[in-house]
Formats: structure tokens, sequence, C-alpha cells
């Protein structure tokens, strides 16, 4: 897209609005997943083409350029994010493993509505009636702090032990299902040269930041 005029102006005077921000996360972010999911292409292309799952030669070094590209936009979009405060942690969950309890034991009737199956059976032995529930229970996590900016919203990845020094300062921790983030044409995006501008100027920081 072209950069607004207002935006050029506003570079000038050392002026970052609070649509600016957003528009150049936007643009390292989505580049960001674009260069990502190109590299996956990459691979699982090869694997399919040669048959070998897990064996992988980056001949002409393709792989490796676009990762770098990858990293290249997500650290704009992490110096970017400096200049906002994080509105709270998201919780991701990333893995499950299946519990089984019996209608005997103690908690059954505390998930009856949560399981994802139930079976019923005679036991002939004990001469009754018995149900075993299938509850899938998050076992692994991933942590992100939230950020909204003009009316979009961003995730930057957090170690599980930082998840501890941002909720002492006030943050909430909110558990959201598997993120579903994608890229998209590079034509809807603000240009990587306005970006980089817009980043050295934080990184100066001799900036003013104009929220809406």
């Amino acid at each position: 897209m072209r950069t607004p005029k207002e935006y050029s102006e506003n570079l000038k005077k050392g002026v970052i609005t609070e649509q600016m921000l957003s528009d150049c996360l936007y643009s390292a972010n989505k580049r960001a997943k674009n260069h990502r999911d190109k590299a996956r292409e990459m691979r699982e292309s090869y694997e399919f083409r040669y048959g070998a799952p897990g064996s992988y030669f980056d001949i002409h070094d393709a792989e490796a350029a676009t990762c770098a590209k990858r990293d290249e936009y997500y650290r704009m979009k992490e110096i970017l994010l400096s200049v906002v405060e994080p509105a709270c942690i998201h919780e991701e969950v990333a893995g499950y493993e299946t519990k089984e309890y019996l209608d005997t034991d103690l908690g059954y009737e505390e998930h009856v509505d949560d399981f994802r199956d139930v079976l019923r059976y005679y036991n002939w032995e004990l001469g009754r009636e018995e149900s075993k529930g299938y509850l899938k229970v998050p076992t692994e996590f991933r942590y992100y702090l939230l950020y909204e900016v003009g009316g979009r919203t961003f995730h930057n990845p957090i170690s599980e032990r930082a998840v501890k020094d941002f909720t002492t300062k006030g943050l909430e921790v909110v558990r959201i299902d598997a993120l579903d983030t994608r890229g998209c044409d590079t034509k809807d995006l603000i240009s990587v040269q306005f970006a980089r501008k817009v980043v050295a100027l934080v990184e100066s920081g001799a900036y003013e930041y104009v929220a809406d």
C-alpha cells in the first residue's frame, strides 16, 4: 500500500501515532508469517517429493535465507511493540493428554459434562453396569504477551519462567485455544522501507508516541 502522506510528515517530526504503529506492526508481523510459511512449504515439498520425512538438504540455502527474513521481521515487530504496554498474557494450550475416570472415582461427577467420550459397559465380575469417562486435559502451554494497537491485536512469545515477572506487575493470564496465524498479500501492507524507518526512530528513543 502507498504510505499515507500524514505518516511521512509525522516521521519527519519524530511522531508515531497509534495507527502508524499498528500499520507497521501489521506489516512486519504478516511478512514474518509469509516467510515462516514459505520455509515450511520448502521443507514439506522436499520431503514429499523425495519420500524422506525428517531429512532435508538446503542445497542453495533458500530455506536459510527465508528464515533469516522471517527473523528480521519478527525482530522489527519486537522493537515496535516496545513502544506500548501489553494488555494481558495469553496462555495457549499446546498439548493434551487423555485421563480416564471410572464412575466410582472421585471427580467423576465433577467432570461428567466435560468428558470427550463415555463408555458404558457391564462388569460381570462385580455384577453391575459401569461407566468410564475420558477427559481431555491440557498439559502443555505456550505463553504470549497480548498487545492491542490501533484496533488490532499482536502476540509476542515469552517463556513460562517470564510469566511470573509480568503477573507480579498486574497482568492477567487468559487461557486460549490454539492460535491461527497467517500471512497475507504484501500489496496490502505498509512498505518495508517505511516500517524500517519507524523502527529506527523507536531505537533512537527520540520519538513522541500519540495514542488514539
